[in-house]
């Protein structure tokens, strides 16, 4: 037999002292959580990306999540009520561009924007670093003062920093940084009207009438979902009957 594999520390820490199971917090569980996703292939620095946004989201978010090329958009929708996953923001690209897309789950509306330039966390770590005096901006610099002044609630490791004392705090950024554009808004989950176009404009009458056709298939789509309703209800009245009145004649006939 082989060596047994020794638990790393982090296997170690994400286990609790009796059952062995990862425990979180109640009030992470409970909250609004973002999945996001890539769809297709995309290339090295797009993925990049996607790593340093779901870090922006921790813990409400899924880090280590692995999209196969067989899920589905309908797959991860399908999961959302589960994980009290609120939104999905997916990235994917075409021949021309790079694009974005929020949606909120499960009814939308959806947003689709298309990616215009992306700076990556370890550049603005970077950046931060080794300033360059054209780049960085009056908002990036914080000056001690009054308003980022705290009293400690316990000892911090470095200088001066102890309990019961003052300490300046300052903000740093971490990255990424996103410039996108905003192409097309649908009130549904990547479906129904159009509530924006950045490049289609239309009259008051076309509007009009594209509402009237969201409208019938809005109907259609709830009448089918009450028919599966009835349905459903139907065939198992059916079973329920057939199960009482075989247990009706094994009693007659005395078959427990």
């Amino acid at each position: 037999m082989g060596k047994k594999r020794k638990k790393g520390k982090c296997a170690k820490n994400a286990q609790n002292s009796e059952g062995g199971t990862y425990i979180e917090e109640e009030n992470v569980i409970h909250a609004p959580h973002v999945l996001i996703i890539n769809r297709g292939h995309l290339p090295s620095r797009l993925m990049e990306l996607i790593k340093n946004t779901r870090s922006i989201f921790e813990p409400y978010t899924s880090s280590k999540l692995k999209v196969r090329s067989s899920n589905t958009f309908k797959d991860f929708v399908s999961i959302a009520g589960t994980f009290h996953i609120h939104h999905i923001i997916s990235f994917s690209m075409t021949e021309t561009a790079y694009n974005m897309r929020i949606c909120r789950v499960p009814h939308g509306p959806t947003l689709f924007f298309k990616l215009i330039g992306a700076t990556l966390a370890r550049e603005v770590d970077q950046l931060i670093r080794k300033p360059i005096k054209d780049q960085v901006s009056e908002s990036e610099i914080e000056i001690d003062g009054p308003e980022n002044q705290i009293v400690l609630p316990q000892n911090i490791s470095g200088k001066g920093n102890i309990k019961s004392h003052q300490s300046a705090i300052r903000l740093v950024e971490m990255g990424p940084r996103i410039s996108l554009k905003l192409i097309k808004i649908e009130d549904g989950l990547c479906q129904g009207k159009v509530i924006y176009h950045h490049y289609i404009k239309k009259s008051p009458d076309e509007l009009s009438r594209l509402e009237e056709i969201h409208r019938k298939k809005r109907k259609l789509k709830l009448l089918k979902t009450n028919n599966k309703l009835k349905l459903k209800r139907k065939i198992g009245s059916k079973k329920n009957s057939s199960f009482n009145s075989a247990k009706k004649r094994k009693k007659e006939i005395g078959i427990p």
